[in-house]
């Protein structure tokens, strides 16, 4: 499995899309929790998103942020229920850490 990143500006708007609906069909509509998921976070300059596609559909995603004081935030990890139980948030985290130079 391939772990892919980028920052938010370097992704296409098909990458994009297909992460934000992923992050709406896991947080909003299966876990329904009823919050905006766009904070505004996805566009700061250091924001990354990594993801796992399979077959050109995104199946995982996370994204990793630096709060103010340059301390490094992953969240929004989520999976496609038909993909779960293979590893996938694993691989995204561990992607992650090795992004983060003090991980």
């Amino acid at each position: 499995m391939e772990v892919q990143d980028a920052t938010t500006a370097e992704l296409d708007a098909r990458t994009l899309y297909d992460i934000l609906a992923l992050r709406a069909a896991v947080f909003v509509v299966e876990q329904n929790c009823v919050y905006l998921d766009p904070d505004g976070r996805d566009l700061e300059p250091v924001a990354r998103q990594l993801w796992i596609a399979r077959d050109g559909t995104v199946v995982a995603t996370l994204r990793l942020l630096r709060d103010p004081d340059g301390t490094a935030r992953i969240g929004r990890v989520a999976t496609l229920p038909s993909a779960r139980g293979a590893g996938l948030a694993v691989a995204l985290v561990r992607r992650a850490l090795e992004l983060v130079p003090d991980g």
